[in-house]
């Protein structure tokens, strides 16, 4: 993003948390972990300040040095110009349908090269561990219910919910496919 004027994914997640609120980088990374924000976004706790710079370079966010506990800390506040690119952007990932690489495809692609007993087995176990996902996610909606968290943001949770179950009927199908040669 240093001399693109397109705003990256990353940056879109991290204008979307200041336009909540000012924060700090560590209340940013505290949030990032908190929101399960990894499973969707491409920020790692040491790319917050490269991505919080650029944004920073670019007008889309401002700083203001703050004393917290006798230290100097840099808080960070979404510009102007940081709303109006984030509206932007957001409203072209809307419109821009990506389609995921999924390793399971590879597997499944090159399935008569594995013991067909074995794959079997495997495929299961990943069918058990995607519902077990859906358990951790139903939780995670609840608990973001009961924190007073809007609508919109309850999606999330949501679609993970959505895609696993989609997988998993995806699955229960294939076996039955395999099963029936």
């Amino acid at each position: 993003m240093p001399d693109d004027p397109r705003l990256s994914d990353a940056g879109a997640a991290l204008l979307g948390l200041l336009s909540e609120e000012p924060m700090h980088a560590w209340e940013i990374e505290r949030n990032v972990e908190y929101r399960d924000m990894r499973s969707w976004t491409d920020l790692s706790q040491s790319s917050i300040y490269r991505h919080l710079k650029v944004l920073e370079k670019a007008g889309f966010v401002t700083s203001d040095a703050e004393e917290v506990s006798g230290r100097l800390r840099r808080v960070f506040s979404i510009a102007p110009e940081g709303r109006e690119a984030l509206a932007g952007r957001l409203l072209e990932i809307l419109g821009e349908p990506l389609l995921q690489k999924c390793r399971i495809d590879m597997a499944t692609y090159n399935y008569d090269l594995v013991p067909g007993p074995e794959a079997a087995r495997r495929l299961s176990a990943y069918r058990e561990a995607l519902a077990a996902r859906i358990g951790c996610y139903r939780e995670v909606e609840e608990f973001m219910k009961e924190s007073g968290c809007p609508w919109f943001r309850l999606a999330v949770p949501r679609r993970v919910v959505r895609m696993a179950q989609a997988e998993m009927e995806w699955i229960d199908d294939f076996l039955a496919e395999a099963d029936g040669r």
